[in-house]
C-alpha cells in the first residue's frame, strides 16, 4: 500500500469521544511544501496524517531534519516549532 494513503487511527488525545478531531497544525502550505521537498528525497509523506498524529508527525520532522537539503532542514524545523506550540496549549 503507498505510504500517502495508509489509514491510521485517531490519538484519543485529540479525538474525544464524540467530538470531531483537532487539528495539531493548520498551517497547510508549510505542510505541502515539507511534503515536496521530502517527495523528492523519495521520502513519503502523509499530509493528513501529520495533521493529527504527533508521534508521526515529529518521526517525519525528525527525517527531514536529518537530510542534507538545507530547504528541507528549515522546513522542519519551523514545523518543529508549530507543533511544539500546539503542544503548549494544549496543556
Amino acid at each position: 500500500m503507498n505510504a500517502l494513503s495508509q489509514a491510521f487511527e485517531l490519538s484519543p488525545v485529540n479525538h474525544p469521544a464524540g467530538d470531531r478531531p483537532v487539528a495539531l497544525i493548520d498551517d497547510l502550505k508549510t505542510l505541502g511544501r515539507f511534503r515536496s521537498k521530502m517527495a523528492e528525497q523519495a521520502l513519503p509523506v502523509n499530509v493528513a496524517r501529520m495533521m493529527f498524529d504527533r508521534s508521526y508527525a515529529f518521526e517525519r520532522i525528525a527525517v527531514g531534519h536529518s537530510s542534507a537539503d538545507e530547504v528541507l532542514q528549515r522546513l522542519a524545523l519551523q514545523l518543529f516549532a508549530q507543533y511544539a506550540k500546539s503542544e503548549d496549549t494544549a496543556h
